[in-house]
């Protein structure tokens, strides 16, 4: 399988293909960062554009994801009129079929930077 679309500046490719297991590679340029809104309302103060980079293989029901992003203008809104901007780097994503996924980065505001990581719960839903 191979796609590619084009959304004004944003673009997606993919390469792989999916059955009882995947393996899907591709990325995301220029997404525009408040369209993840529309998949879950809790990101609706996220804004700013990103590129994001993926290796998806594995079971289709619980594939292991490993990726990157990065965005130079990150923008959060905490629902007055302050909005915090930053850059993004998030070197290492790493999803699995286990009870926390890791995370590893780094970000800069005001000319400050700071290295971080986490692990964090990210569920797959399977859509079928």
């Amino acid at each position: 399988m191979d796609l590619n679309l084009q959304k004004k500046d944003a673009s997606l490719r993919m390469h792989g293909s999916i059955g009882e297991d995947l393996s899907l590679d591709g990325e995301l340029s220029h997404f525009d960062l408040s369209d993840l809104a529309l998949w879950d309302s809790r990101l609706a103060g996220l804004s700013g554009n990103a590129d994001l980079s993926f290796l998806a293989e594995g079971p289709t029901h619980s594939p292991e994801i490993i990726a990157s992003l990065r965005s130079d203008r990150f923008q959060v809104s905490t629902g007055g009129d302050e909005t915090a901007v930053f850059k993004l780097l998030l070197d290492s994503i790493h999803i699995g079929d286990s009870a926390g996924s890791r995370l590893r980065g780094i970000f800069s505001i005001g000319g400050c930077w700071a290295r971080w990581q986490g692990i964090f719960l990210f569920l797959i839903r399977r859509a079928f």
